[in-house]
């Protein structure tokens, strides 16, 4: 139905955002001082459960779901630095699936309030506040021990195709439909780089000038879910040879 006033929705799933109920594009009128150029921002926390990392979740579910790896009274496990631990959080509880979530101490109380409010059983540990690969004792070697177990499945947002797949499937094509295919750069925060890499692929596919451009912070930041270029070279949806640049920023 395309008047969203009339819309009756039988669950709080039939929220989340495609190209028919797309997030926002909302012009920042003052990020450039050059009024030829139009900069946008996509509003992804208007996602039922308030960020870009719902898409993700979601597929992530469906996907196994369908590979029948994700299967009835199946339990779930899955670091998180937040935002995607409570989309799973809400839709693996919509769903009749269990949740744990090894995850940073350092992450931020209402985060770990939330997870736990939505039903996640939520696992603290001594991890940097993005869980760090190789970290013996953090939060994403936990989640790969606990999903060893046979009555566990992880379904592993860092490597999981499904990841990218969410956002070529849905935040690609509504950016292109929602700029009438005037988009000319996309500029992306790097965390798994799902976001980056599933858009900038559709993007591209449909305009070969569209610029596809990566930020990520200094070493030694502290903001949750996002990677320094070290701990980038570790994620295996980072492909740096498919995005035309990446800017570094400082912590401030």
């Amino acid at each position: 139905m395309d008047d969203h006033g009339l819309r009756v929705y039988d669950s709080i799933l039939g929220l989340l955002s495609d190209a028919d109920n797309p997030t926002p594009l909302v012009r920042l009128n003052r990020v450039t001082p050059f009024r030829h150029t139009q900069v946008y921002g996509k509003l992804e926390w208007y996602n039922p459960f308030g960020a870009v990392k719902d898409r993700v979740a979601a597929n992530l579910l469906a996907d196994g779901e369908a590979r029948q790896t994700v299967q009835e009274k199946q339990k779930l496990v899955e670091p998180t630095s937040g935002n995607t631990g409570m989309a799973l959080a809400m839709i693996a509880n919509a769903k009749g699936y269990s949740l744990t979530t090894p995850l940073s101490s350092e992450i931020p109380l209402e985060k770990r309030t939330m997870l736990r409010f939505f039903g996640a059983d939520v696992m603290e540990l001594a991890d940097t506040l993005c869980p760090a690969p190789g970290a013996p004792e953090g939060a994403i070697a936990k989640a790969m021990e606990i999903g060893d177990r046979p009555d566990f499945h992880m379904l592993n947002q860092y490597v999981n195709q499904a990841n990218p797949e969410a956002h070529y499937k849905t935040t690609g094509p509504e950016i292109w439909r929602q700029t009438a295919g005037r988009v000319t750069h996309f500029v992306a925060g790097l965390g798994t780089c799902g976001t980056i890499t599933g858009t900038g692929r559709f993007l591209k596919e449909q305009g070969d000038g569209v610029q596809v451009l990566g930020v990520h912070p200094s070493e030694g930041h502290d903001i949750p879910g996002v990677r320094s270029i070290r701990q980038l070279q570790q994620t295996k949806l980072f492909f740096p040879d498919e995005y035309d640049g990446l800017v570094e920023v400082n912590n401030q």
